[in-house]
């Protein structure tokens, strides 16, 4: 039970603050984007999922269904990015 109250915290914060650099003053003046920020999420996802494998005593196998969520994850994400970037991230969160 523990287990899931940290999960839990850990992702509202983490989720909660990812979006922040979008409104940066130095990423506004690069005109960054969307989808190099959504790189950046996914690939940061893609390098922490390996550190919860051995937390948890799973092992890495492949699964169809992977593919099928990022089909439905990336477009998602850049979707949210552009939320964030026109209407704020306290109206898009």
């Amino acid at each position: 039970e523990l287990c899931g109250w940290l999960a839990a915290i850990v992702s509202c914060v983490s989720f909660g603050t990812f979006a922040v650099p979008i409104k940066s003053d130095a990423s506004k003046s690069c005109d960054v984007d969307p989808l190099v920020f959504q790189s950046y999420k996914t690939f940061m996802c893609f390098v922490t999922s390996f550190f919860t494998l051995p937390l948890f005593q799973q092992t890495l196998h492949f699964t169809p269904w992977g593919i099928v969520s990022a089909i439905f994850w990336v477009p998602a994400g850049v979707m949210a990015i552009y939320a964030v970037k026109n209407a704020g991230l306290a109206m898009s969160q």
